[in-house]
């Protein structure tokens, strides 16, 4: 199904939902927000903010005429699961306005950002009256220097797991779990770095869609796509192999931050 055809019948659900008063805005998140369907995308995503959250029966109850199935499974107090129209397993999750509006104004005060936040930079609004995500796309617009100081710290954690003497002491301790895990989570860490020395928001879609982002990233080591798919896809690879490949990314990324901002200050050794 074409993306405008998607997006269309996630406007009847839209059109709908919005007569709840306590929903003011609504909007569209996920592949289709970022540009990214594509033949394999089934689904849309909505985030509905409100004041106060509307009660599951009232939901149910204004949106029964447009929508025949529900998923059980995913019955939870502020996310609607459904099929419609030949579509699966579309959702709506919704969200307190007022944190929104929390989280832009503790960005707007240089102290802090929120992966959320993000998101909604990324969405695409399908109603907005007041135009709340058009004032808030204007001032997160120019990606703030506090901000990817702030994100380059990260890579500091990057090398004190690839670098220090904790993968020895998990090793011996027989922890080799919390390795896959951890290194997992680092190679999280060691991507938000490299959005940020491009100037792109990190938000909880960019796990998905990275590799999208990737080949769009102006700034970014010439190996790094197929040496991100050499640790994705690392079945029968040892652990300390894998670890190799991420200390070989971070390094790249390190001198990458030195070429473009040579005042960076990053640790790269650690006893």
């Amino acid at each position: 199904m074409e993306p405008k055809q998607i997006t269309k019948k996630a406007m009847i659900v839209v059109n709908v939902l919005k007569k709840l008063k306590e929903v003011k805005i609504i909007c569209l998140v996920g592949s289709l927000a970022l540009g990214y369907s594509d033949k394999y995308t089934k689904d849309f995503d909505l985030v509905a903010l409100y004041n106060k959250i509307p009660k599951k029966e009232d939901r149910r109850k204004i949106l029964k005429k447009i929508i025949k199935t529900w998923k059980p499974a995913y019955d939870f107090h502020s996310i609607d699961v459904f099929d419609i129209d030949g579509l699966k397993d579309c959702s709506i999750f919704y969200f307190p306005i007022k944190k929104y509006k929390y989280f832009l104004k503790e960005f707007k005060k240089n102290e802090q950002m929120f992966d959320d936040l993000a998101q909604i930079f990324y969405c695409k609004p399908l109603y907005d009256p007041r135009r709340f995500i058009e004032k808030l796309k204007l001032d997160m617009k120019k990606y703030p220097k506090w901000l990817r100081k702030s994100e380059f710290l990260k890579l500091n954690g990057v090398f004190r797991f690839t670098r220090s003497d904790l993968i020895k002491r998990e090793l011996e301790r027989g922890n080799e779990i919390f390795l896959h895990y951890k290194t997992a989570e680092i190679k999280t860490w060691l991507d938000s770095v490299l959005y940020a020395l491009n100037k792109n928001y990190w938000s909880p879609a960019s796990n998905k869609w990275a590799f999208k982002d990737f080949e769009k990233f102006k700034i970014i080591p010439k190996d790094y796509i197929k040496k991100s798919k050499m640790f994705s896809n690392s079945k029968g690879m040892k652990l300390e192999e894998k670890i190799k490949i991420l200390d070989d990314l971070a390094w790249e990324v390190y001198k990458m931050i030195k070429k473009h901002i040579p005042t960076a200050k990053i640790m790269t050794k650690f006893d």
